[in-house]
């Protein structure tokens, strides 16, 4: 008996490994939270009562196929550890000027490289905490949220978090496209570059926030930089293409010289 008494009082005095995380966004109290939403130049930080080291978690940026295994496949998607420069027993770190995307940063007393799950990190992890930044609050500008993200063909909804791009877990062409507008409270539901079509119209009204529909990519006009109200090489689209969520001069990509179709939301 006193055997069991022993083993149980030593279980229980044991110390959780990592430790959860506050978040504070300029200069607010402290709450604790699994994600947060700012806008770039609003400053973070993170606070947490043990020492440890700062980490930066990373996904590889991949394809990652949904259907390989089935129509019930959600793939693990993997990450890389790597410790923050300059942070070595700091129980702060603050982030001033963190550039649009998807960033995961986390707390660690033991040496972890990658981590790989199929679930959200943040809400498995209460030592990881996900900070989405957009660019501004246009419809161009809350898709930058998902930059740094991978391609996930398709994203799926995953059982008692929700759906991976909402997740800003990883997203596929149109379901990128459908983001911004559920950012924006359209009830769109993701349905892939075939069944876009519905909730769009043709145009010929060049200017930011317009999407090129190639037929199996569905891109997003950032910045008309060329001729102005023409389509060009120097004009920026983001988009999700082949690995990952980026902002790219069309005439850097696979998708120039392809034929296109312009469309407007119709909502």
């Amino acid at each position: 008996m006193k055997l069991v008494f022993y083993i149980a009082s030593l279980l229980f005095s044991i110390k959780p490994i990592d430790s959860k995380i506050l978040i504070s966004v300029n200069n607010s109290s402290p709450i604790y939270e699994s994600t947060i939403k700012i806008t770039k130049g609003e400053k973070v930080t993170l606070t947490t009562e043990n020492a440890g080291k700062w980490v930066e978690i990373k996904p590889v940026l991949k394809e990652y196929d949904n259907l390989s295994e089935g129509i019930h496949t959600i793939k693990e998607i993997f990450y890389n550890v790597n410790e923050v420069e300059k942070n070595e027993h700091n129980k702060i770190i603050t982030f001033s000027n963190l550039s649009p995307g998807t960033y995961y940063y986390g707390r660690f007393k033991t040496s972890i490289t990658s981590l790989k799950s199929k679930k959200p990190i943040h809400f498995e992890h209460n030592n990881i905490v996900q900070i989405i930044v957009r660019e501004n609050n246009s419809y161009t500008g809350v898709l930058t949220e998902l930059l740094n993200l991978p391609f996930i063909i398709p994203p799926k909804t995953i059982s008692d978090y929700g759906h991976q791009t909402d997740l800003c877990i990883g997203t596929d062409c149109a379901e990128l496209a459908i983001y911004g507008m559920r950012r924006w409270g359209y009830e769109i539901p993701y349905c892939g570059p075939k069944k876009i079509y519905k909730y769009l119209n043709k145009t010929q009204n060049i200017k930011p926030g317009v999407l090129l529909h190639f037929g199996f990519q569905v891109s997003v006009l950032y910045e008309d930089k060329g001729v102005i109200g023409k389509i060009d090489k120097e004009d920026l689209l983001i988009h999700a293409f082949e690995d990952k969520v980026e902002i790219k001069e069309i005439g850097k990509t696979k998708l120039f010289h392809l034929p296109y179709d312009i469309f407007e939301w119709n909502l």
